[in-house]
């Protein structure tokens, strides 16, 4: 397996930061770092072993689901919030 590197963006040469925010889609902050990881991809499961794991995925969801439901409704929109706000604040 390759290793991943990890780059501060203020450490990337023009050309290599401009190329990363080209593939990114955004400008890169200078306080940012970046990783690229190469891999090769595997192919889908099918039959059985697609139906065991869309069964795990639908326990995972359904655990993950159970977990929210003490919570009341507006911590979740807080915690919505929350999310979307330190998202918005990444991206610039």
């Amino acid at each position: 397996m390759r290793s991943s590197p990890i780059r501060r963006a203020a450490e990337l040469t023009p050309a290599v930061k401009e190329a990363l925010e080209s593939l990114m889609g955004g400008a890169l902050g200078e306080n940012e770092s970046v990783t690229v990881t190469a891999y090769q991809p595997h192919e889908a499961p099918t039959g059985e072993a697609r139906e065991a794991v869309y069964h795990r995925l639908l326990a995972q969801v359904s655990e993950i689901s159970a977990r929210g439901k003490e919570l009341p409704e507006s911590e979740i929109n807080s915690l919505v919030d929350e999310a979307v706000e330190h998202t918005r604040r990444q991206r610039r």
